[in-house]
């Protein structure tokens, strides 16, 4: 009797440890799965038209979208912003990703949340992106 409730528990016992394993394995799956849905989470894509330092010193970058690039391209800011409204925002993006942006980049941005409502709007970016398969827009 008393071997026969040992295998009971040790039996128990494994099967607890090996389900405790494939919930971790799932978890971390599912994790993996999470982040790379978050990375193509981007909230606007647009164009960057104009760039300014903040008075702190951070980079400020201006980028408009819903307007074809054909339309923005040798363009003034002013004649884009007419175009775009209401669709141009005032980035606020960290040094260490501002030194890879340029004017006239194609950019996909996530904003930290808070979104002023202004015209053109502003918003700090959390994650920015280059995207270098677009030739960049020659602004005027």
């Amino acid at each position: 009797m008393y071997k026969k409730i040992t295998s009971i528990l040790l039996c128990c016992i494994f099967l607890l440890i090996a389900c405790s394993n494939q919930n971790n394995i799932a978890s971390e799956k599912e994790m993996a799965i999470k982040q790379d849905q978050e990375k193509e989470n981007w909230q606007f894509e647009g164009y960057v038209i104009d760039y300014k330092k903040d008075m702190q010193g951070g980079h400020q970058y201006l980028m408009a979208w819903g307007v074809e690039a054909a339309s923005m391209n040798n363009h003034t800011v002013d004649q884009i912003l007419k175009t775009a409204d209401p669709d141009a925002m005032w980035i606020s993006i960290p040094e260490a990703t501002a030194k890879n942006i340029q004017l006239g980049d194609k950019i996909k941005v996530k904003t930290t949340g808070t979104i002023n409502d202004s015209f053109p709007s502003q918003a700090a970016a959390e994650r920015v992106e280059v995207d270098k398969s677009v030739k960049k827009l020659n602004i005027s």
